[in-house]
């Protein structure tokens, strides 16, 4: 299922919920900031950060270096409320970080990808996990060209 966001969405989230940095070796990294909400107990709020090295590719695209979802221990009260951790418990965050499929791949590569995608808050499947994903990497895709234009 592809994943269509709005412009104005995407400019919005690259100047309030993006953070970067450019590295000496060329490569970027990203700090995605979103709001997750657990799936049970009425919806609990808790912090993510989606954080994402991308490194220049000879074809000139970006390769996703590096990937990775982190709740801060801030937000930990809302993470225990959704079902992974009832689930999984502590191992879910590691867990849910190692269900992303996009890492290695070009950014081209993964926006274009066919994946499952749930647009619920929380990070509870790997399609929840998808839509996060993709909300930072279609974020990240629009700084980018926004910055080239520059």
């Amino acid at each position: 299922m592809s994943l269509l966001i709005d412009p104005k969405a995407l400019r919005k989230w690259a100047s309030n919920d993006l953070d970067v940095q450019k590295n000496q070796d060329g490569s970027y990294d990203f700090l995605f900031r979103y709001e997750g909400s657990s799936c049970r107990n009425g919806g609990r709020a808790f912090p993510a950060e989606i954080r994402v090295c991308l490194s220049p590719a000879d074809d000139g695209d970006w390769r996703i270096k590096d990937f990775a979802i982190i709740v801060p221990p801030a937000g930990r009260e809302g993470w225990e409320a959704t079902c992974i951790f009832g689930e999984v418990g502590k191992d879910s965050v590691r867990r849910m970080g190692t269900s992303v499929p996009f890492r290695g791949r070009s950014l081209d590569e993964a926006l274009a990808s066919d994946v499952a995608l749930n647009h619920a808050g929380c990070f509870c499947s790997p399609a929840h996990v998808n839509h996060k994903a993709l909300l930072a990497l279609w974020t990240i895709k629009w700084w980018l060209d926004d910055t080239a234009k520059m």
